[in-house]
């Protein structure tokens, strides 16, 4: 949960300002990006995390993060 909590705040830092909507998918986008390729983090997020926990507690936690700024 850490790791996901990182991300949303890199994310919510880089898109405070207003933004038109192509340039808030672009900005959000790149601050996704830049947040994934802290070493390790990918691995424990895409492969570790689903492997340990499960597909369907991983989507909940998506679901649960992506509806929240």
């Amino acid at each position: 949960m850490r790791e996901i909590h990182a991300i949303t705040a890199d994310i919510v830092a880089a898109t405070l300002t207003r933004l038109k909507p192509r340039e808030a998918l672009i900005t959000g986008s790149d601050a996704y990006l830049k947040a994934m390729s802290v070493p390790g983090r990918t691995r424990l997020l895409l492969i570790d995390g689903p492997a340990v926990l499960g597909m369907a507690e991983i989507m909940a936690i998506d679901e649960e993060h992506a509806t929240k700024p």
